[in-house]
């Protein structure tokens, strides 16, 4: 999914934000989607160190139940962690930019093409392992359909190093795609997809009994398709970070902090409707 060139975001409070989104989704159904690290969760220096705030968790969990809303989340965390820590009874789940899905209440389904190449994907894991070895020691972070080689620990003079390996091992499995990070790669299934097009399919798993809203929020490029995707809906799109980075986002916040406001705020606001 294509996303085009564009800059529009505005500075705006979890406020002005809970407000454009009331606006919007006014007698109509409302799917809103967050991404996990960096939207809800803080970033840390390692993976399994950006924990999920309970207090967060428990906002999520009593927007969730509000009449006609559909929440959850689109991450690129495995759907075994999120399973874990979120509560699956009531929040959409989307593990691995969305090859995973899962309903409220339902098992897992998983991409069939991302399924297919999954002795690929064991294979590169069994090499990008010696990454983690204390001499390089890069950060392997296996998503089960996708795996994350995370850099910023390497110290810069086994940086090339690093780097060579990665490129020797992408080339030797033409059925995964590489995707370089600031400091981070990724290999994945080598298929057409996005988080735009998770949002699609969870928003067709659910058929709408009435017209029905959109809301995505993210901090990332992976997060640019499904700002697009909504955008185009008529919705409402928020980019977490300070960073002056092109986005379509149509606001941007300062960090995690605001959108628990926000989430908060939306709460209350469902809650007077009825």
């Amino acid at each position: 999914m294509k996303t085009e060139n564009c800059t529009n975001k505005k500075a705006a409070s979890s406020a002005e934000i809970a407000y454009a989104i009331e606006r919007i989704s006014a007698g109509k159904e409302l799917l809103i989607g967050f991404d996990r690290d960096g939207t809800i969760v803080p970033y840390a220096d390692r993976p399994e160190n950006a924990l999920l705030d309970p207090h967060v968790h428990e906002s999520l969990r009593e927007l969730s139940i509000k009449p006609g809303v559909l929440a959850g989340i689109v991450s690129a965390r495995s759907m075994a962690l999120l399973r874990g820590e979120f509560d699956y009874q009531r929040l959409f789940l989307a593990g691995n930019y969305g090859l995973e899905t899962a309903l409220p209440k339902q098992e897992p389904v998983v991409n069939d093409l991302a399924a297919a190449v999954g002795q690929s994907m064991k294979e590169v894991r069994d090499k990008l392992a010696s990454l983690a070895r204390p001499e390089i020691n890069a950060i392997v972070e296996d998503h089960g359909y996708s795996v994350c080689v995370h850099w910023h620990t390497v110290a810069v003079e086994a940086r090339e190093i690093l780097h060579h390996h990665i490129e020797r091992i992408s080339n030797q499995f033409k059925d995964l795609l590489l995707r370089a990070q600031p400091t981070s790669y990724e290999f994945l299934p080598k298929i057409d997809w996005d988080k735009g097009r998770a949002l699609a399919q969870l928003d067709q798993m659910v058929p709408a009994e009435s017209e029905r809203a959109y809301v995505f929020i993210g901090d990332s490029p992976p997060d640019e398709p499904a700002f697009d995707w909504v955008n185009k809906r008529g919705g409402v799109t928020v980019k977490v970070g300070s960073g002056s980075s092109n986005t379509c986002s149509q606001f941007q916040v300062a960090d995690t902090t605001e959108i628990a406001k926000l989430i908060i705020a939306l709460t209350e606001a469902k809650s007077l409707q009825r």
